[in-house]
């Protein structure tokens, strides 16, 4: 494959210092990149060596029942908590916890079909008599997916080589997540030992989310190909300044990002619209098919075991995934051993399910899908003035040849890349080479170079929420005026009656540029017999498409920024009416990669520090 390194790599110099726990001699600038896709219904992981950048290893080596193993590139999301059996490791037998990614959302945002679906109802009984959370279940689950990820990069690479090397991870999560399910998502990595403390150095962790992860991996691997001579662009017909929408159909959602071309020597794409997505996924389509199987008048299963068996045999492995919706004959499955009230003696007969019949399973998800694509074109088509270019159709479901033509007959611009299966953690894996060699510009190799040259860079974003903190307001200087029959006032150190109002730094909708912070500067009094010289502010959110000026029901309190005061507090501006309060400035600044990254400067050095930010339960 055109600009894949196949030879071995280097793994390590010749001069390092093996033995040194300090890690002192040992060149940090390498590292394994780690990309992990925690799906709904399967997750995979995929790495590189940072000195062999552009061949990207997918795991698909996964441990199944009795000693053997799976090659696949994904591993189912299920484990058994009695057992501790996961993965492919889960046979008919067990009583495994799946879909428990979905209970990472708050319940009250999930709809009544899927806060009610069986599996849902299985997970939370489980959970309530086994005293585990469902943080605590995701990191066990990824805790197995991770100890698997290691034992085959050292298989690979040797122990010797692996203890030298610090790990950089990324965490691929849905863009529709909301601040608490990414920070659930943190704790559950944390969990798993992802994050636990290494003598090389500190694991570095970040989280990505899927459909741009998915965006990355498909526009940059297309160029592998020897019959793409100039540009992947060129097999997309995409152009500068035009559009695509990344449609990233996974195991429980459907994550849907657009983006528009800046230019393609760098390539630079911004996004064009404020991404979207529902809980429209796989899922769904299983959870059909099943009640549609349990509740088939001539269908009768012997235990939950042959029910199991069945559903994998005859959907999961074989009529799921080659069902095109074009078929003129009906399709025959095995029928389990009883098919009704009486036993046959003998072979039973087929089941016969007509292509109307199995359309209807995907139903579901198909008009899920429409329905958010169908809002995401629109909405290009009034900023751009025309639809988007291409749709380019990834993710577990997105591989599925119906959703394929069912989409394509619809939009009649829609691409499925290869492998789609695997382009989210591929992606993510991408995404960390690029953070890293971006930061290490001045010392890179000339293959890393290229590599980082080539990956695609998001440089701007649309923001899915206001941003913003309740600050006291001078009352005279407030508009709308004061309102005494909604809000109240009070008097501040300084003297002045005050009015809290909301002060957003970022509104929904508005473009963040990367690299570039947005920063605004706020107020604290500090009392001078103070204790602790730190000081917090409290972040506010909102998913109104206009954020409001007092707080109401779409404001939520999200998490606490804190830093030290860095001067003493006697250097600090006194207060007018009370001179045991001092005022300090705290300038706030904050980068979207995935996730909100804030910084703060206190004090009169303006020492610029990553804030401690502490999420609210």
């Amino acid at each position: 494959m055109e600009g894949f390194n196949l030879q071995p790599p280097p793994y390590h110099d010749a001069e390092k210092k093996k033995g040194n726990l300090l890690g002192i001699g040992v060149d940090v600038k390498r590292f394994i990149a780690i990309g992990i896709d925690f799906g709904t219904t399967f997750s995979g992981v995929s790495w590189a060596y940072s000195e062999d950048p552009e061949n990207i290893r997918v795991v698909t080596r996964w441990p199944g029942p009795d000693g053997t193993h799976k090659d696949e590139q994904q591993v189912p999301t299920k484990i058994d908590l009695s057992t501790e059996d996961w993965g492919y490791m889960v046979t008919s037998s067990s009583k495994a916890a799946r879909w428990f990614k979905l209970l990472l959302l708050d319940e009250d945002t999930l709809p009544n079909d899927v806060k009610n679906c069986e599996a849902l109802k299985d997970v939370r009984a489980k959970l309530s008599t086994s005293n585990v959370t469902v943080v605590g279940l995701v990191g066990k689950f990824l805790k197995k997916v991770w100890t698997q990820a290691i034992a085959e990069i050292s298989r690979e690479i040797g122990d010797d080589e692996l203890e030298f090397l610090p790990f950089k991870v990324a965490i691929t999560i849905p863009a529709i997540w909301p601040l608490k399910a990414r920070n659930d998502m943190k704790k559950a990595a944390e969990m798993a030992g992802i994050l636990e403390e290494r003598d090389v150095a500190k694991t570095e962790f970040m989280l990505v989310e899927e459909p741009e992860a998915a965006a990355v991996a498909t526009l940059l691997e297309r160029r592998a190909y020897p019959e793409m001579k100039a540009s992947c662009l060129e097999w997309f017909a995409l152009r500068a300044w035009e559009t695509f929408v990344v449609c990233d159909c996974g195991g429980g959602t459907v994550d849907l990002s657009s983006y528009k071309i800046k230019s393609l020597i760098p390539f630079k794409v911004e996004e064009t619209v404020q991404g979207d997505g529902k809980l429209c996924g796989a899922f769904m389509v299983d959870d059909a098919f099943e009640n549609h199987v349990k509740t088939h008048p001539r269908l009768k299963f012997e235990s939950d075991q042959e029910f199991r068996d069945f559903v994998q045999d005859e959907w999961e492995t074989t009529l799921k995934r080659t069902f095109n919706g074009r078929e003129t004959s009906n399709f025959s499955i095995r029928a389990p051993m009883r098919r009704n009230k009486f036993q046959f003696a003998g072979k039973p007969k087929p089941l016969q399910l007509a292509v109307d019949e199995i359309k209807g399973f995907f139903n579901g998800s198909v008009q899920g899908i429409n329905e958010v694509l169908k809002k995401q074109v629109d909405e290009i088509q009034m900023r751009e003035g025309k639809k988007p270019k291409k749709i380019l159709l990834v993710g577990g479901l997105g591989s599925s040849i119906f959703i394929f033509n069912e989409l394509n007959d619809k939009h009649q611009a829609v691409l499925q890349p290869w492998n789609p299966w695997s382009a989210v953690s591929r992606g993510a894996t991408w995404k960390i080479l690029q953070h890293a060699f971006c930061s290490q510009a001045d010392i890179l190799s000339d293959d890393q170079s290229t590599a980082v040259a080539r990956i695609p860079n998001v440089t701007s974003r649309i923001s899915k929420l206001s941003y913003g903190t309740l600050l006291g307001w001078e009352i005279p200087t407030v508009d709308p005026p004061f309102d005494s029959t909604v809000e109240q006032k009070w008097t501040c150190p300084d003297g002045c009656e005050r009015v809290n109002r909301m002060q957003w730094y970022i509104k929904k909708g508005e473009r963040l540029e990367d690299k570039s912070p947005t920063e605004t500067t706020t107020r604290a009094f500090v009392h001078e017999d103070a204790k602790s010289k730190t000081q917090s502010l409290a972040i506010y959110t909102s998913r109104a498409d206009v954020p409001p000026v007092r707080q109401d029901n779409s404001v939520e309190r999200s998490y606490t920024l804190s830093c030290d005061i860095d001067v003493p507090l006697d250097q600090l501006p006194q207060c007018r009416m009370d001179p045991k309060y001092r005022k300090a400035a705290m300038d706030v600044g904050m980068i979207f990669e995935g996730e909100p990254k804030w910084t703060v400067k206190i004090g009169k050095n303006k020492t610029e520090r990553k804030a401690d930010v502490e999420f609210l339960e």
